[in-house]
């Protein structure tokens, strides 16, 4: 594999971008290439060596200094778009050259299908892939803090400290699953007894 093959290979695969959407190519760092049109830019990288990671972004043009650019990958485009994951291949890698171009391919073909208001720097739709990502962000710290609090509850239940699994549960009753909610139920009646 050489650079010079993925440069090539990124070059035929996402001409459509120059062509039909008024991207203007940059050459990046080794193994990116960088598109840019005057309110969007699309990243395709390559890892080479490294695991062999291909991948595309899109984003907008910071508008300063200070806002730096912030992409979204094929996968969020597609979430976006209700394409599941599962019906639809979103992350890439390729060993030989020959992959890496039929990946470039796919990734070119997958980005102009799901992604063409997004090339034509659609506001809403960039707004909509950021709620998105904030939501994903939301529900992945809800769901780190359930799972830290769930490796508490167990030994506090076995050691039927009632009180810790009223403090532990307490805060997160709307999320908890029935068992939980009735061991926190089963919790408070213990404690008020004892008062």
């Amino acid at each position: 594999m050489s650079l010079s093959g993925f440069k090539r290979a990124t070059v035929s695969e996402f001409a459509y971008l120059e062509e039909s959407f008024g991207f203007s190519r940059v050459d990046g760092l080794d193994g990116t290439a960088r598109y840019e049109s005057d309110e969007v830019i699309v990243i395709v990288s390559y890892d080479f060596g490294h695991g062999y990671d291909l991948e595309v972004c899109i984003g907008q043009q910071g508008r300063t200094d200070y806002e730096p650019e912030e992409t979204f990958d094929l996968r969020e485009v597609a979430m976006l778009k209700g394409v599941e994951a599962l019906d639809l291949q979103t992350s890439f890698a390729a060993a030989s050259e020959e992959s890496m171009v039929r990946c470039l391919e796919k990734m070119a073909s997958l980005l102009l299908d799901i992604g063409p208001d997004l090339l034509k720097g659609d506001a809403e739709a960039f707004l909509a892939l950021k709620e998105q990502r904030d939501l994903e962000s939301h529900e992945l710290a809800i769901e780190t803090r359930l799972s830290h609090i769930r490796r508490q509850l167990g030994p506090a239940w076995q050691a039927k400290d009632y009180k810790q699994v009223e403090e532990l549960l307490r805060n997160v009753e709307h999320l908890l699953t029935e068992s939980e909610k009735n061991k926190l139920s089963f919790s408070r009646r213990q404690l008020w007894r004892q008062t």
